[in-house]
């Protein structure tokens, strides 16, 4: 059972059949950023389903040790332990990144091509996430001591940045032709555009109001000549149906749908629709 009183989850929920034993044999996906945490349970073998579902976030982004000491709380109030899983793939959502052309990387020039558009400080590592299918390369900085405590709490587990396990999402949507992925976060929205199936763009903005997504979405169609009367938007994260971005949305692009739920893993009756709809991010993990 979840003790003390420290972590106030927004989202807590397990299936009525999840036991610590199927709990060691599933799969653990876990986002990681300054503002929230998010962890989910994928359990069965032939059948899987969700199995446990958490969310967490806060007014302020936290950094150091005030944010590690966050996630420990997350992660103990839990009521099952995910660094016993069989396997952990974990987000980082993280705002230093590059998205570069395939043709254009050198091995090992991550940290000198992400310097061109970040500034590296010390103690920052640079990684790099392959995008075979889109034959790009995203470059990404993250503390040394994030990746230090993240191993120490996983020692098995692996981690890619959070456009990456977006990208994963966007690849079912392929065969649309030209079409937008934005997936709204606390605060911050993500945003992927596409041409004939092929990726144009990706990045991630901060704002404060739904009117600013709107600018930033409108904005990055103008830069690549997509028109919004012509494109398909696909919504994932915090933007529902009936919500206020996504009626600013509907009065200017053609099309504005949320991302369908996949059949698999199976949402459980315990799971509202919606709860698991603003964390379908952590299936880009798997």
């Amino acid at each position: 059972m979840v003790t003390g009183n420290k972590t106030a989850f927004q989202v807590l929920k397990t299936a009525p059949t999840l036991t610590a034993g199927s709990a060691r044999e599933g799969v653990a996906l876990v986002s990681f950023s300054p503002w929230d945490f998010s962890a989910a349970l994928i359990t069965g073998h032939s059948e899987k389903a969700v199995s446990l579902l958490a969310h967490q976030h806060w007014s302020e982004p936290l950094e150091g040790d005030l944010l590690y000491e966050k996630y420990d709380d997350c992660l103990h109030q839990l009521p099952y332990r995910l660094d016993h899983s069989q396997r952990i793939e974990a987000i980082f959502d993280f705002r230093k990144f590059a998205l570069l052309p395939q043709s254009l990387y050198e091995q090992g020039k991550g940290p000198e091509m992400l310097s061109y558009t970040a500034h590296l400080e010390k103690g920052e590592q640079v990684y790099v996430d392959q995008w075979g299918p889109s034959e790009a390369v995203l470059a990404y900085s993250l503390p040394a001591s994030l990746v230090t405590w993240f191993h120490k709490r996983f020692q098995a587990g692996r981690f890619r940045q959070q456009g990456s396990a977006l990208h994963q999402l966007y690849r079912q949507f392929t065969h649309q032709g030209s079409f937008a992925l934005l997936h709204i976060s606390t605060g911050r929205a993500d945003l992927m555009l596409a041409r004939e199936g092929k990726l144009l763009f990706y990045n991630q903005y901060s704002y404060q109001v739904e009117e600013d997504v709107l600018y930033f979405v409108l904005f990055a169609m103008e830069q690549f000549n997509l028109l919004p009367t012509e494109i398909a938007l696909f919504l994932s994260g915090k933007s529902l149906r009936g919500e206020k971005l996504y009626q600013l949305l509907e009065n200017y692009l053609a099309e504005v749908q949320e991302i369908p739920l996949p059949e698999q893993p199976a949402r459980g009756g315990f799971l509202a629709n919606r709860e698991w709809s603003q964390q379908i991010h952590l299936l880009g993990a798997l």
